[in-house]
């Protein structure tokens, strides 16, 4: 009997129990290390432990985007009450925990222009947006004004980008939002010759001039919910302003609760664009 298989059995159950009990955060951490190489997507800790699974996403054909649409895109033809939320980052992300928390209730997914220095500065809230099946878009390496470079410069801005993402295996939708909403005659041409289709936005909220342009919560509620309408882009930011306010994401819950209101749908800007025939 003392070489029994059941006695075996039962002194590997006992060192297996005493090596969880003991430590229970170091095997959870090797049982999150083990789904993390088999799905070949990174677990994130930001206020939250996330045990991702991957994502199983219809991808457009985003050549024929490219090819239908040459300019700067300002609204998407939509037959049906759809919009699309944006959020440019560049800055700082005092907000953006606030918006993954709302869009995540909300069960809403919407694409982030972000630039590759804010990638590379907050990865572990990228982790999240990508995690929680929103999209990142191009929004340069560094937010620098397009008027005022030149076109070897704006060049590097727009690959280099591309390029910082995918040194962490990000993924960025070919979709580009020039700095400020500026550009010289030629930029778009050369911004669609790099792939990208130009996105600009409907409706600006607003939200990041800050309180000390008169702006408020409900200002920036009232401003969006007022214009919307079918196959709009809507610009808000994932950062504070200068007076440190959080307009966008404290007006976003609002936001979303009154266009659902009135039987509106959001969606990421593939979708958006993937939908029109």
């Amino acid at each position: 009997m003392k070489n029994s298989p059941y006695k075996i059995f039962l002194i590997i159950v006992f060192i297996f129990l005493a090596g969880v009990l003991s430590s229970p955060d170091q095997y959870w951490a090797s049982v999150f290390s083990s789904i993390k190489a088999e799905n070949k997507i990174d677990l994130v800790s930001v206020d939250r432990k996330i045990i991702s699974t991957p994502l199983k996403i219809s991808v457009p054909d985003y050549d024929l985007i490219l090819e239908r649409f040459k300019g700067d895109v300002i609204r998407v033809p939509s037959k049906t009450k759809t919009l699309a939320l944006s959020f440019d980052g560049g800055g700082n992300a005092d907000g953006l925990k606030k918006i993954l928390a709302v869009l995540k209730q909300k069960k809403i997914h919407s694409t982030f222009f972000l630039t590759g220095h804010f990638i590379e500065t907050y990865p572990k809230l990228i982790k999240v947006i990508i995690i929680d099946g929103h999209e990142i878009a191009n929004h340069t390496v560094s937010h620098k004004n397009f008027t005022t470079l030149t076109s070897r410069q704006k060049i590097e801005e727009i690959t280099g980008m591309t390029e910082m993402a995918r040194q962490q295996d990000i993924t960025v939708v070919p979709f580009f939002r020039f700095p400020y909403g500026e550009y010289n005659k030629g930029d778009l041409s050369l911004v669609n010759g790099a792939g990208y289709t130009a996105v600009r936005w409907t409706i600006d909220s607003l939200g990041w001039q800050g309180r000390s342009f008169r702006h408020g919560v409900q200002s920036v509620v009232s401003r969006i919910v007022s214009r919307a309408a079918p196959g709009d882009i809507v610009l808000m930011h994932v950062g504070s302003s200068d007076d440190k306010s959080t307009l966008d994401a404290d007006a976003l819950l609002d936001v979303i609760r009154r266009l659902s209101a009135q039987g509106y749908n959001f969606t990421t800007l593939s979708k958006l664009f993937g939908s029109v025939k």
